[in-house]
């Protein structure tokens, strides 16, 4: 589902699977494979909550024919303002806003290059990260008001919890009404259970995105470098040809202005040899105090994709297994 990242590159891999942990992989598996197979099991909803009976039918009839309507809608709004976000990223680094520039280290003997930025990131990308922290967010947010059946509206949210404490103070407080199931599921796939470090899973990541983009500021963009090694040639224009160069590079490293992306290092070492690149140094984008990526950004949506589907596949198990013992 995730689209690969986008980056100023000859190429780009594939991002890596995410790792967050939810069900064991084969029950999850089995219950996509059911729910896909059956697309007419519905969550029930129950009765709309009190106060809105006769309210905006157009919206309660599409929640009474499929629950989870919404839930679906926001996902996919979230979807497109990744692509959105890839395309706006690719005009930009397209247009070549930066220039490589090319010095010697006078100490060391290294050739090294540095990235000077011609042409900010323009702020509009930092809004569309925030569209879509939103759009993912409040997705989960609506799969909690569902599974509760709306039974406390004005508290129903999705937790997010970095230790088992604060989940079942958040469970206590926003939970209330969603069946034991639904909530040990919720449970599973809680950020304090990535361990050792639950502040770096993805569902953490969209917890931050989405209350600093609500709360305080559009998300900054950096110019980064990708994550993968560079895909270039040392070309000695005057020199020893016998020299042997090997080619240093800081993948994941915000670049300020005049940053140095990459160096070059002869071995034996060479008497101001002349050294030109060929092939592309990959530039990425990076967002918030996080320096999130594309590929994170498609990793925290698979995340909440993937929570979405295990509870729909754990409510049409459990409705088949009470219908069985009816």
């Amino acid at each position: 589902m995730a689209s690969p990242p986008s980056r100023h590159t000859c190429g780009s891999a594939d991002p890596p699977p995410s790792s967050h942990p939810t069900l064991d992989s084969s029950t999850l598996n089995t219950l996509r494979k059911e729910l896909r197979g059956r697309p007419n099991d519905r969550v029930n909803a129950g009765s709309p909550p009190a106060g809105l009976e006769g309210t905006r039918p157009d919206t309660l009839d599409l929640v009474a024919d499929d629950p989870l309507a919404g839930v679906r809608a926001k996902l996919a709004r979230a979807r497109e303002h990744l692509n959105a976000l890839r395309a706006a990223i690719d005009e930009h680094l397209d247009a070549r806003p930066y220039r490589i520039e090319h010095e010697r280290d006078v100490q060391d003997g290294d050739d090294v290059f540095r990235l000077f930025v011609e042409r900010p990131f323009p702020l509009s990308l930092g809004v569309i990260v925030g569209d879509f922290a939103h759009n993912a967010r409040s997705a989960l947010d609506h799969l909690v008001y569902v599974l509760s059946t709306g039974a406390h509206p004005d508290r129903s949210q999705f937790p997010f919890a970095l230790t088992k404490a604060s989940f079942q103070s958040q469970a206590a407080d926003r939970l209330r009404g969603v069946p034991a199931p639904a909530l040990q599921a919720i449970e599973l796939v809680q950020p304090f259970r990535h361990q050792p470090n639950p502040h770096l899973h993805p569902l953490a990541a969209l917890n931050e995105l989405s209350n600093v983009d609500k709360h305080r500021l559009i998300h900054a963009s950096y110019a980064t470098s990708a994550d993968e090694e560079p895909d270039v040639e040392v070309e000695f224009v005057e020199g020893p040809d016998e020299s042997a160069a090997r080619v240093i590079y800081m993948p994941n490293v915000a670049l300020a202005d005049g940053a140095e992306i990459l160096r070059v290092r002869l071995y034996p070492a060479a008497n101001e040899p002349d050294v030109a690149l060929k092939g592309g140094v990959p530039v990425a984008v990076a967002f918030g105090e996080r320096r999130l990526q594309l590929q994170q950004l498609h990793q925290i949506q698979d995340a909440v994709v993937d929570v979405v589907e295990t509870y729909v596949g754990v409510h049409a198990a459990n409705a088949r297994t009470s219908a069985n013992h009816e």
